[in-house]
């Protein structure tokens, strides 16, 4: 939904610019009518799920799927970071709670 949002927002930003001297013709969209296409379009794409619903168990399990590769990609960052920082790479934070007193 980000990247769609994203899209969204940055066609409507494009239309909103001037097309330049030369590229003025008949095919000029004002900004209004691109707003009204692009929430008729919105609105289409949000009832698709009503309409075919194995797009939507689809489309959710890629994303879940998705989720699941980047927590790994980051555990195996992390993994690999934790592994490769010296004592003097250490966070200041470590530092400090390994000096001060317990409680």
């Amino acid at each position: 939904m980000f990247v769609i949002r994203t899209a969204f927002w940055l066609s409507l930003v494009i239309l909103c610019l001037p097309a330049g001297e030369n590229q003025q013709g008949a095919g000029n969209v004002g900004a209004s009518e691109a707003f009204l296409a692009a929430t008729g379009a919105i609105s289409d794409i949000a009832n698709m799920c009503e309409r075919n619903p194995a797009v939507c168990e689809t489309g959710h399990d890629v994303m879940m799927s998705f989720g699941r590769k980047a927590r790994n990609g980051v555990q195996i960052v992390s993994d690999f970071l934790d592994e490769n920082i010296t004592d003097e790479e250490k966070p200041l934070d470590e530092e400090i709670s390994k000096d001060a007193p317990k409680v």
